[in-house]
């Protein structure tokens, strides 16, 4: 009798190695396929210091819609927003060739309700919904391909604090969106 408990307990044992060894191939596959193959994790937004992202989309137009989350520590006015694949690392603040909505002067790329002259005031600690369309580093609007993918690139703000004519034009966030 001692013995069949015996073979029991074996039997119990293998069982159980055979459900380890079975759950660690499980992970180890899911881990490999998030790190080789980008777009099954795809959507990230990184904010720099003061901002940050909350949620957002990328149309298959190459409309980009996002809630900007700002903590500078006072007060800012955004007077026009940037989204490109590229940065310019021959400009002051790497600005985009393409997409500084703020230095053209089509009205349309301004952020909703926005002039050059008012910007859009958000608080500190509070956010803004924002759409923007997102540009190459060729200067055409990005748009879905045939084959879908990611959109991976920069944000830029040009902002003041409330009462000051000096603006500020910085990077605030990067992003890998996937097209809706």
């Amino acid at each position: 009798m001692s013995s069949r408990k015996g073979q029991a307990g074996l039997d119990f044992m293998a069982s159980y190695g055979v459900a380890i060894i079975i759950i660690t191939i499980a992970v180890s596959a899911v881990y490999a396929i998030s790190t080789s193959n980008k777009s099954v994790f795809a959507q990230q937004c990184t904010g720099s210091s003061g901002f940050a992202c909350g949620p957002f989309f990328i149309n298959n137009s190459g409309v980009l819609n996002i809630t900007l989350v700002q903590a500078t520590g006072g007060d800012i006015n955004i007077y026009g927003l940037a989204c490109s694949s590229a940065i310019n690392s021959s400009s002051e603040n790497y600005t985009p060739n393409f997409g500084n909505i703020y230095v053209t002067n089509s009205i349309d790329y301004y952020p909703p309700g926005a002039s050059p002259d008012t910007g859009v005031r958000i608080y500190t600690g509070s956010s803004e919904e924002f759409s923007m369309y997102c540009y190459s580093a060729y200067g055409t609007a990005t748009m879905k391909s045939a084959g879908g993918g990611d959109f991976v690139g920069y944000i830029w703000a040009n902002y003041s604090l409330p009462g000051e004519k000096a603006r500020t034009t910085q990077l605030i966030a990067t992003i890998d969106a996937k097209y809706v």
